[in-house]
């Protein structure tokens, strides 16, 4: 993964990270590139559309990493990455990637937000991912806007 500007893939605007709550440590890191190009070509470099074909214009992709420590294995927060191109960054696109990390999330948490048909009682896995999602998003919003890449409403 890059970590500095010199590092960055080619045709990367900008990168941050995003999180699901602001006072835990779960995210993604978000990519925004400055074509579907530079996007796509990122994309099968690092084997992440094996099972899509070419015809995208954003991608979520979430994984579960472990990293060793004194007492075993233990869980990393990242949670994996949204690509995003600059010509791409329309509400419903962005509300669509960040459902896509949120499930990566809610399946980590062992959350099942379905609702039971027929019953219109909330559950309590749905409102923790709803709270997840909208954490998220409005995060990769803000990134955005930092990054004046969206402009502030």
């Amino acid at each position: 993964m890059p970590t500095a500007a010199h590092d960055a893939p080619p045709g990367q605007l900008a990168t941050f990270r995003a999180r699901f709550y602001a006072r835990r440590k779960a995210f993604v890191t978000v990519r925004i590139f400055d074509t579907l190009d530079a996007l796509r070509a990122y994309a099968a470099t690092h084997d992440m559309t094996s099972s899509i074909g070419r015809n995208y214009w954003a991608l979520s992709v979430t994984w579960t990493r472990h990293r060793p420590t004194r007492y075993g294995f233990r869980l990393t927060p990242d949670h994996g990455e949204i690509l995003l191109c600059r010509s791409h960054l329309g509400v419903g696109l962005l509300s669509h990637e960040c459902t896509h990390s949120t499930f990566g999330w809610a399946e980590r948490q062992r959350l099942q937000p379905a609702r039971v048909a027929g019953h219109s009682v909330v559950p309590a896995d749905e409102e923790d991912f709803c709270r997840a999602l909208g954490g998220l998003l409005s995060a990769v919003v803000r990134g955005l806007q930092r990054h004046r890449l969206l402009l502030r409403g």
